[in-house]
C-alpha cells in the first residue's frame, strides 16, 4: 500500500498536475493561479535550505560505533544499490553507506557476521536479489563466504525485521546486533525490530543535511536534486503512517 501510495504523494508529483492543469485547462483565471501555484510549489520544494532546515528537525544525526564493542551479527538492511545482470555489475545508489559501513568494522574484527537483509525492493522488479549480489561482491573483495548470511526474501523494512528474527532465532543469538541503515531510514526500522524483540544498537550512516549553510547557491537557487531528496523523506513519513496503520510497528 504504501508503495502504491508513494507515487501520488510526492512534490515532482503535485508540481506535474499543478502545471498540467495550468496548461490544458480552458478557464484564463484558473489556469494563472494553477500556473503560479506550481511555479510556488516547484521553488518551495526544491530550495536547499528549505529541505534542510525541515528535516534537520526529523532527521537523527549520524554515529560511530562505540570502538570497545563487538557483535556477533551486523544486520545490512537493503535498498542501496540496482543489478545490471547483462554486465554482471552492481550500480550503488546514494544509500550505499549502509553496505560501506560494514566493511571497516568486518575487517577489523568488530563485527563477526554480516546479515545482508533484501530482496527485490519494487513491485515489478524480477532481477536477482540485492542479498545475493551484494554477498557476490563482498566474496570478491575478501569477505569469508563462511561470515555472510543472505536473506533474500523481504521486500520491505517490515518483512527485514521479521526474516532477521528468523534468522537470529535459528543461529541463537540473543545478545544485541548492529543494525545498519540511512539516517532517514533508522527510526521507521528500529520500531520495526523493536516489534519483533530483537536488541540491536543503532549504526546511522548516509545523512543527508548535514551543517547548516549560508551560501548563496543553496539559499536561493533552485535544486533539482533537491526534489528527490524529498521523496525519500515522504517515503520515510508515509511508510511509518501506513507500518503504524498496519500494526507493524
Amino acid at each position: 500500500m504504501s508503495k502504491l501510495l508513494f507515487v501520488f504523494s510526492t512534490p515532482i508529483f503535485w508540481i506535474a498536475v499543478l502545471f498540467a492543469l495550468g496548461i490544458f485547462l480552458k478557464n484564463k483565471k484558473l489556469k494563472r493561479k494553477l500556473l503560479v501555484t506550481g511555479f510556488a510549489v516547484f521553488y518551495f520544494f526544491s530550495n536547499s535550505f528549505v529541505f534542510d532546515e525541515i528535516v534537520r528537525r526529523w532527521e537523527p544525526e549520524m554515529n560511530k560505533v562505540d570502538p570497545g564493542k563487538k557483535y556477533e551479527l551486523a544486520i545490512v538492511l537493503g535498498g542501496y544499490s540496482t543489478y545490471a545482470p547483462r554486465a554482471g555489475q552492481i550500480n550503488f545508489s546514494n544509500s550505499s553507506d549502509r553496505l560501506n559501513a560494514v566493511l571497516p568494522l568486518y575487517f577489523s574484527h568488530k563485527v563477526k557476521k554480516i546479515l545482508l537483509s533484501g530482496g527485490a525492493g519494487n513491485l515489478f522488479d524480477f532481477t536477482k536479489p540485492e542479498a545475493e549480489y551484494a554477498a557476490d561482491y563482498l566474496i570478491e573483495i575478501g569477505v569469508k563466504p563462511k561470515d555472510i548470511i543472505v536473506e533474500p526474501n523481504s521486500r520491505n523494512t517490515y518483512q527485514n525485521a521479521v526474516e532477521a528474527k528468523r534468522v537470529l532465532d535459528s543461529l541463537n543469538i540473543t545478545e544485541p546486533v548492529l543494525l545498519i541503515t540511512s539516517t532517514t531510514h533508522m527510526q521507521r526500522s528500529a520500531l520495526c525490530f523493536e516489534k519483533q524483540n530483537i536488541l540491536h544498537d543503532k549504526y546511522l550512516v548516509d545523512g543527508i543535511t548535514g551543517e547548516r549553510k549560508f551560501y548563496f547557491d543553496h539559499l536561493f537557487i533552485p535544486n533539482a536534486g533537491v526534489l528527490l531528496l524529498w521523496n525519500v523523506i515522504f517515503h520515510e513519513w508515509l511508510g511509518l503512517l501506513t507500518y503504524k496503520i498496519s500494526g507493524y510497528i
